[in-house]
């Protein structure tokens, strides 16, 4: 049982991370969500998970320990702030972000099940970005927005964001392991970008790419 949740999780997450990157605020892309957390909960019935989950826990406990320290913080500020009531709101969110984060540091650490995640990320941008790209780019280019019918953001500046994390995603996918038919999605995530007209990820995959030439042409710096 605990083996079948483990390989459900690592099946299920990938797909809540690709088509959560298409569909905004889908509430049947959360279920997926709901459901990965669910299954990294089964499969802490092994032993052999739950002490994998602790050694995690152990090697990245500074930031585990600030994590938690935020969301009691986030909790606790509406004490403070005279809305009282709203606390289960603040402590759900970090119960889901937990959640979320184990997941993925989780999958993360195997080397199969870590490009599987990252893939799907870069798959759902990509998806995406065609989308807009097919059905929208006047829109885009003119009035710098998207059509209602659009699944992704509202907000143009956000697309390109998302395309500058999918680029950055491919980046180390192709330093990892060299696959030619990564430049295809970071060609068309790239002319999103450009179409977007946002002058942030822009500015800094061009600031990107010139630290990375110059440590490629200065052997005795350090990047």
């Amino acid at each position: 049982m605990s083996n079948f949740a483990r390989q459900g999780y690592s099946i299920v997450f990938p797909l809540f991370l690709f088509f959560s990157a298409i569909f905004c605020m889908s509430t049947r892309t959360n279920n997926l969500l709901h459901l990965s957390i669910l299954l990294l909960l089964l499969s802490l019935v092994r032993q052999e998970n739950r002490q994998a989950l602790a050694g995690v826990l152990r090697e990245q406990w500074q930031t585990w320990t600030l994590l938690a320290a935020f969301f009691i913080y986030y909790a606790l500020s509406n004490v403070w702030g005279h809305t009282p009531q709203h606390i289960d709101s603040p402590i759900t969110h970090g119960v889901y972000l937990t959640g979320y984060l184990l997941l993925m540091t989780m999958l993360l650490r195997d080397g199969r099940t870590r490009r599987l995640a990252m893939l799907a990320v870069v798959g759902g941008i990509t998806v995406l970005s065609l989308w807009t790209l097919i059905i929208d780019h006047t829109l885009v280019l003119t009035e710098r927005a998207v059509s209602p019918e659009n699944p992704g953001p509202t907000n143009v500046i956000d697309l390109a964001g998302y395309c500058g994390i999918g680029i950055l995603i491919c980046g180390m996918l192709l330093k990892e392991k060299a696959s030619h038919w990564l430049y295809l999605p970071v060609v068309i995530m790239l002319v999103m970008l450009l179409l977007t007209q946002s002058r942030g990820p822009i500015i800094a995959r061009c600031w990107r790419s010139a630290v990375r030439c110059t440590c490629t042409s200065s052997p005795a710096a350090t990047c």
